[in-house]
């Protein structure tokens, strides 16, 4: 052979364990201490695989008779010719082969701005919570200001807050080094934000345009907005194989969205989460047209109607 080659042992996630240069060929594999690549793996054989050049100088991996044998994609077979982006499988240990000359992708862009991180970004995370958790108080209690309560409900927004930054910030040490509190917390302090707009915005244009969904289905926004917020909290660990995490999460969500769903059916036959709009403003908010008593009364009977006929259908309901 004319170029030295790399073999590189993976880890499950996909990433680089252990990396050999190798400048002569063949190259065997396997769990015994003659081979050039020994196994830890008490499925791979004594002598498991052997790493060789074809009639074409092309290198190929060929199986040395194992229980096991080589699989790559799923498929098991007796020999492969080595490509520098495969993965192959021998026992439960994985590999790949890759020439000295191997084209490899451009570096990818930094974008992660890191100003937002550090006591600047906790600063202003915490101005973002206190401001969400006292506008929440307000809002559900506008009439009795009462202080111990706006007191209260800020204890209870940092508090909690604070054991959310906390366990991302002790998982972010554990994994890379470094624990980024202030960029956890000003994630987390987003994603409090947008839950609180949203929860007003939701109530106000069910209110004022007469859209009852904003208002009846409230699960699966903030189910959105959380997902979203743990997604973003992933992305700061500093995993290696972050492609990943986009379908891990959505995979998730999806399965969570469908729950909410199978729930809301079994507690009420509706998909919806709330049976009716809850939150009432000031006539001054509605935006929509006005219905006339008429109208009202004609829906009210074709109400009666449905009830009465659900109530034949489903008595013990």
């Amino acid at each position: 052979m004319n170029k030295p080659f790399f073999v590189e042992l993976m880890t499950a996630a996909g990433d680089v364990d252990q990396r050999f240069r190798f400048d002569h060929l063949p190259v065997t594999i396997g769990r015994a201490y003659d081979n050039d690549i020994i196994l830890d793996d008490a499925f791979a054989a004594t002598h498991h695989a052997i790493i060789e050049l074809n009639q074409l100088e092309e290198l190929t991996l060929r199986d040395l008779g194992s229980k096991n044998g080589i699989k790559h994609n799923h498929l098991r077979d007796n020999f492969f010719v080595a490509q520098g982006n495969a993965h192959y499988r021998l026992g439960r240990s994985e590999l790949r082969i890759r020439p000295i000359d191997f084209a490899l992708s451009e570096e990818k862009v930094d974008l992660s701005d890191h100003r937002w991180d550090g006591w600047r970004a906790a600063i202003v995370a915490l101005v973002i919570m206190s401001c969400a958790g006292l506008f929440t108080q307000w809002s559900n209690d506008f009439r009795d200001q009462n202080l111990s309560q706006y007191l209260l409900a800020l204890v209870g927004t940092l508090t909690a807050a604070a054991a959310w930054v906390g366990a991302w910030s002790l998982v972010n040490r554990l994994l890379s080094g470094r624990t980024r509190t202030g960029r956890h917390a000003l994630i987390a302090a987003c994603g409090l934000l947008a839950t609180t707009l949203w929860g007003t915005l939701s109530s106000l244009l069910a209110y004022a345009f007469s859209w009852e969904s904003f208002s009846t289905f409230t699960a699966h926004p903030n189910l959105l907005i959380g997902t979203i917020t743990i997604y973003y909290h992933l992305m700061s660990l500093g995993i290696k194989q972050s492609e990943r995490i986009k379908y891990y999460v959505g995979g998730v969500t999806f399965f969570a969205a469908m729950i909410v769903f199978i729930q809301n059916y079994q507690s009420s036959h509706y998909l919806r989460d709330k049976l009716y709009m809850d939150v009432i403003y000031p006539p001054a908010v509605r935006i929509s047209g006005e219905i006339s008593p008429e109208t009202l009364s004609t829906h009210i009977e074709a109400l009666k109607e449905t009830v009465e006929a659900d109530r034949k259908e489903h008595p013990e309901d």
